[in-house]
């Protein structure tokens, strides 16, 4: 009955609801010595959690900096993929990509893995246990910024528990 997701669908076809805004985050396995030179950019989870960092205070890493690094992106079909690549290129590099794949998650996880770096949303980050093998990284430019929405076709019956469940606070 609902969809949620972070691109805009026709709206000649279907209603919508704010969710809530998302931000895109690096997240590089700790291990890797291109941490050593940024400890300063680097992001508690807790302040993620919290929202902290969306702070003007933060600032955000250079991402060129990643250059030399492998990158796990999500394929170009996906939001984040695209937007992954849109910020390397306003960055004036290309990824280096050793996987290319179809969620998030699996993402996340193959980067707690140390097997690469992927773009992460706060809003996964704020719902998966912590994990000590990750060290978080705030991304400049507005490509990293995006609504995510609930949507349902227009013109079909809203249940009284979508209703309720679209006043739920989901913060």
């Amino acid at each position: 009955d609902l969809v949620i997701d972070n691109c805009i669908l026709d709206n000649q076809i279907f209603e919508h609801y704010i969710y809530q805004k998302e931000q895109l985050l690096l997240a590089v396995p700790k291990n890797y010595s291109v941490n050593t030179r940024l400890q300063k950019y680097q992001i508690p989870i807790e302040e993620i959690r919290n929202g902290q960092f969306r702070s003007s205070h933060i600032p955000s890493v250079p991402l060129n900096k990643f250059e030399n690094e492998p990158f796990i992106i999500l394929r170009s079909d996906n939001d984040t993929g695209k937007r992954a690549l849109t910020i390397c290129q306003e960055n004036h590099f290309s990824p280096s990509v050793v996987f290319r794949l179809d969620q998030q998650m699996t993402a996340y996880n193959i980067a707690c893995l140390g097997m690469g770096i992927t773009f992460i949303g706060d809003l996964l980050l704020s719902r998966v246990p912590t994990n000590s093998e990750l060290v978080f990284y705030k991304l400049p430019g507005q490509s990293s910024k995006r609504t995510v929405f609930f949507y349902w076709k227009k013109g079909r019956y809203i249940s009284r528990a979508m209703e309720e469940f679209l006043k739920l606070p989901f913060s």
